[in-house]
This record gives C-alpha cells, structure tokens and sequence, in this order.
C-alpha cells in the first residue's frame, strides 16, 4: 500500500487524482536545487514515516523486489513529467487501462459508466411510452407486498406475505408451520406457540406433575388439562422461566415479545378499551371466539396454569407472556376476557404457564413497508417507508373516496354533504325554507296553516284542507266509520240503541228504517254531500275519530274561528255559496264550505232538519249529559252556539292540530 501512496502523491504533484491523505504542506523541491531528482524522491519517503538507509532506492520497511536502478526520467528528457510516472507503475505491477488516474486495483470500474451508474453498461434499454429509460430493479407485482412503483424491471424478489413480515406468510420452527401476520409495523405469529424444544433443540421439561411444576425454577412448559385437543386449539403453555431461557424459546429472527411491543400492539388496535374485540377470534373463525378478528391476531382463550400447577379460565380468558420484568420480580403479561373488549395489562409470578406468541425482531425487517407517505392523506400510512403511489388526497370536504374526485359533495353545488340542510328549496311553496340547501322533495303548495298540505287521506278518503285565520280545517264533514287505530266505529242503530248507548256510534242522515222528519231520507246520495253524524262519545273516544296531526274543535276553537268570521255574519261566510257543488246559501268566502246535513236526535233517534242546518260537535262538554256544538241555518247569517246531547247525532269537522 505504501507503493501506492508514493505514486499518488506524485499525481498530485502534477495534478493527477490523489488521496487527500497526502501532507498540504510538502515540498518537492526537497533538496532546492529547483529539480526534481531522486533526492527529492527519496526525501518524500519521511512523509509516509520510511527511510532508504543504504540510498539503493528500496525503502528498509520493503524487500528487495523494488528496482534499486529505476530512473525517474524514464523517457529521458530530463524532466519528471506524467509520462515518467506512468511509466511508475509498471515498477509496481499497476496499471490505469482507462487512463482516469485510478489504478485498476482500485478503480470501481475499468471503462465507462453509462448514464444508468452501470460500468460499461449499454445504458437505457426499457422502452416506456416511446422512449428508452434505464432499468430500475424491484418488484413490479401490485399484488406484492414489496411492490415497487418505480421499478420498471422484475428482479424477482416479490413477496406475497405481509411486508412487516419481510414478505413471509408462514414459519416452520420445530416440525410446525405457523401462520404469520402484520398489524401496525409488527409481524407476529397468527398462533400460540407450541414447540417443546428449545431454538438450539435442547427439550423444554413437561408432563410435570403439580409439585414438579410448583417448584421449577427453570424452564417448563404444559398443555392446558393435559388433554392433546387444547394443544391443537391453544398452543402450550409456558412459565416465564422458558421465555427467558437464552437457548431461545422461538425461532431464529423473532423472539417472545417485550412489554412495549405488546403496548405497541394495542395502540395499533384503538388501545386496551377496544383492542380486546379486534384480537380476538371471532365467531365464524375456527377455533372461534367472540371478538371481531379484523386485526387478524386470532386471539383464543388459552387459559393459564398457575404455580400450584392446577389450570383455569380454559375457554373464557386468554393470556399472553411479555419479556419484561416488573419492578418486584414478576412478569408483565396481558390479558383478553370473554364477554368484553377490555384488554389488562397485569403482572404474574415467573412459575405461571401462559400462553406465548412470538414477534419477529425488528432489524430482520428488510423488506420496504409500502404505501401513502404523504401526511395529510386520507390514507397516508406512517409505517410506510416507501410511497406506492396509492395516496387518495382529501376534497374541499375532507371526504376521503379518491384522488382528486369530489365525493364529499357528490351533487357539486359547492355545499358539502354533511353541511346540506334538506328542505323545500322553491320559494313559491308554502312551506319553502330560505336555509335549505338541498331539494327533500317535501315542497307543499297548499295552505301554509296547513304545513303546505292541500289534502289529507283517512281511512280511505282524501279530504281538501283550508286555512282559515291561523287554523286549518278539513272543508268537508267526516266521513270515516274507523277510529284512528282501525277499530269500527259501531253504526246501524236502531232508534232505541241510538237513544240509549253511552259509547261511540255513527250513522248516515236517513240510513235505516229511523223516522225521517224532514229533508230527504237517501242516505247514500247523503252520505257523499255530508258524510257521517257521530254521538260526541265517539269523538271523545281515547282512539280518536280525526287522523293524526288532527283533532275534533275545541268549544275555544271554533269561538277562535267564529270571531275570526264574525260571530254575527260568519255564518254567510261559512255556508256553501249557490254556485257551489253541493250549493247552499251562503257566500262560501271563508272556504269552510258548510251544508245543511242536519242531525239525529239522541231522544229518539229520529232525523231532523238535512236542508236547513247544519250542526257540528265540539269536544268541549259541560261536564254532565251535554256537550258545545255550533250550528249554520238556511235562515240566518250567523254562527249559532248551543248545547246538544251526547246522544245527539251531528257532523265533525278537524282541525290540525
């Protein structure tokens, strides 16, 4: 080596390449005859701390291969130039076939680099879109968990298990294949353990009996009862003896998991409250168990061995085994529980048999963690040590659905979906809403007292609304012989059941063989102009006689209304006008379109007065056998108010409520 130095020191004289080793201040005019000679040479040996005691050219740390008679000036020209020390070089058996300072013993590369960095290479040969780029070596499988989105060239080396796992899916340690999973930047085995033997295939003692596995001050293991199915189900169990043993209780490149890792584990799984129900089995996995598997962990409930030896909570807990000591000597280990998504982080004596699951050491992760590396991501991965071009990038919503795609706002009015306020967007609407932002189609164009409804249906018929003042009432007489849960409402009485019953009954104007007084007796020409007469204990019914939202008047009601009208001259107002079908005499400018249906008398049953008034019930009575009702005549423009008898038949009119 110190041969070489010499000669780079000489490059640098005469500014070839040379290691920046050399002493800055040396000058090679050692001798100040202002030539270059062998003195000076020979006096560049004490830079590299060598003598030529004899002045035969051959330093006295070297042998004798060194030319003792080698003369600088080999081109004879009497100068030292370039030439002359490239001639050197054969002194020392070297060479520089490419001319580039650089002895080939120690150039890189004897030629050319391409501009793909490759010695002597064709350079770019992958045609991409027309044009030649270099190879860029990798996994160009998607599917892979080491894909490699710039590689353009296969190098073989994809991996199909999960990438914290290095690209492995399984491991076979003594004489078992074992599933394998990653979660978070972890990779661990997707069972328990259950060798019995050490990773150098010492055996680990077992079949110990209940005073054998008390007093074991060193590493044993056990299946659970003793029954070979639980070794099937639930791996071994292990005192934490076994875990510390350096003969290794798992395989090469994992090893029984720390206290922090286990942490670790369960902050990658929404932590101890949650991490139980993500852990665990599930109960469509087999072996199963209540949790939800979607980490993949496959969680069983093991159950342990305690340091008497016997065995408990087989099938409802189970147990894992840390690495780590606490503070008074006793092991950390966690806990998952049937029936709860709670994991414990608790501490256990070292003679305990629970259950293990090893962890694959974090140095032997080779394989690149692909995926989002960029924060702010929907789906940026903090693990990811290499983008794959996956990022979806969040719209002006924060709705996470695509790269650059607005699903947030998925009709595009600028308003973002959970901000929409869902209405009647049309103005001329009754029920239109100035901060609605988008259509419901709930849009009402009837009377505003009404919500916007110009129609109701009940118990099959469809009734016209109107607004009157602040109220809306149905503009036709009930019709309807169900309550408003679907029960009849009893009809067809006689006159002496009419005159007698004290529950809810109906009827139409002339229906039956009932005496009619006056006006016409056609009950199903009656029933379409009018519809249908009901004693008040049919209103007052706890089914109620009016649709939802609907209710019989009030007497404080339809005084409401008749002051609204004009108690004196509302009648007019109230009666269909001449021109109406079905006519009376009236004005009809209210719209309550009254007619004359007249009444059934509860003292006899018979029916009195269609053509001339008509009378409807309030649910306001007097406490005793009568009840408020309001009456319109054929010979008056007034509202007349008077008191009727329960039994008494008359027309109902709803009001909303």
């Amino acid at each position: 080596m110190r041969r070489l130095l010499v000669i780079f020191a000489l490059f640098s004289l005469f500014g070839i390449a040379a290691s920046a080793q050399y002493v800055s201040d040396w000058n090679p005019d050692a001798d100040g005859d202002n030539t270059i000679g062998v003195n000076d040479l020979l006096a560049l040996l004490s830079v590299f701390e060598e003598t030529d005691s004899d002045d035969d050219g051959v330093y006295n740390s070297q042998s004798s291969e060194y030319a003792a008679d080698w003369n600088p000036d080999a081109d004879g020209d009497n100068s030292i130039t370039v030439t002359d020390l490239l001639g050197l070089l054969s002194v020392f058996e070297e060479t520089d076939s490419d001319n580039d300072g650089i002895f080939d013993s120690q150039d890189d590369c004897v030629g050319t680099v391409d501009v793909c960095g490759v010695c002597n290479g064709p350079g770019p040969t992958i045609l991409i879109e027309g044009s030649l780029v270099c190879p860029v070596y990798g996994c160009t499988d998607n599917a892979a968990s080491n894909f490699s989105a710039t590689a353009n060239t296969d190098d073989g080396t994809c991996a199909y298990g999960p990438a914290q796992c290095g690209g492995q899916s399984t491991v076979t340690y003594d004489g078992y294949t074992y599933n394998l999973v990653g979660i978070g930047n972890q990779c661990w085995f997707k069972e328990n353990l259950r060798n019995d033997n050490y990773r150098n295939g010492d055996a680990i003692p077992g079949d110990l009996d209940n005073d054998q596995w008390a007093s074991a001050t060193s590493g044993s293991q056990a299946v659970y009862g003793n029954n070979p199915s639980n070794l099937a189900t639930y791996g071994r169990l292990y005192n934490w003896y076994a875990v510390n043993d350096v003969r290794g209780l798992c395989p090469n490149e994992f090893h029984v998991p720390s206290d922090e890792e286990l942490s670790n584990l369960m902050i990658y799984n929404e932590g101890y409250e949650i991490a139980g129900a993500t852990l665990k089995s599930s109960p469509t996995d087999i072996p199963p168990w209540d949790g939800t598997n979607s980490s993949g962990f496959s969680s069983l409930p093991g159950g342990l061995r305690y340091n008497t030896g016997n065995y408990s909570y087989g099938g409802t807990h189970g147990f894992f085994w840390s690495s780590s000591i606490d503070e008074s000597d006793r092991a950390w280990i966690r806990i998952l529980y049937s029936g709860t998504s709670y994991v414990n982080r608790y501490f256990q004596n070292l003679s305990v048999g629970v259950t293990v699951r090893c962890i694959r050491d974090t140095l032997a992760l080779s394989v690149p963690i692909h995926g989002c590396t960029i924060i702010g991501a929907c789906n940026y991965s903090p693990l990811a040590d290499m983008n794959d071009g996956s990022c979806l990038i969040p719209d002006y919503c924060d709705f996470c659905e695509g790269d650059g795609i607005v699903f947030g706002d998925p009709d595009d009015d600028g308003v973002c979906a959970e901000d929409e306020v869902f209405g009647c967007t049309d103005n001329n609407a009754t029920n239109f809403n100035p901060a609605a932002t988008e259509e419901d189609g709930t849009c009402a164009y009837g009377p505003a007292q009404c919500g916007g409804a110009s129609t109701v249906t009940f118990d099959g018929y469809t009734y016209n609304l109107v607004a009157i003042g602040n109220q809306c009432w149905f503009k036709e007489n009930l019709r309807s012989d169900h309550y408003r849960n679907g029960d009849e409402i009893p009809g067809g009485l006689d006159d002496t059941q009419w005159s007698s019953t004290t529950s809810g009954a109906t009827v139409v104007y002339g229906d039956g063989i009932s005496q009619v007084v006056s006006g016409s007796a056609d009950y199903i020409q009656n029933l379409a102009l009018y519809g249908r007469l009901y004693n008040w204990h049919a209103l007052n019914d706890a089914r109620d006689l009016c649709p939802a939202g609907y209710h019989v008047p009030t007497a404080e009601e339809w005084v409401i209304l008749a002051d609204f009208l004009g108690p004196l001259t509302g009648g007019l107002t109230m009666k269909s006008s001449p021109t109406d079908t079905p006519a009376w005499n009236g004005t009809n400018s209210s719209g309550f379109s009254g007619l004359p249906g007249g009444y059934r008398s509860g003292v006899n049953g018979y029916f009195i007065n269609e053509g001339e008034t008509g009378d409807w019930w309030s649910s306001s009575s007097d406490g005793a056998n009568n009840a408020w009702s309001r009456s319109l005549s054929s010979y008056s423009g007034s509202i007349f108010t008077g008191y009727s008898s329960l039994r008494d038949g008359h027309s109902v009119r709803c009001v909303k409520d």
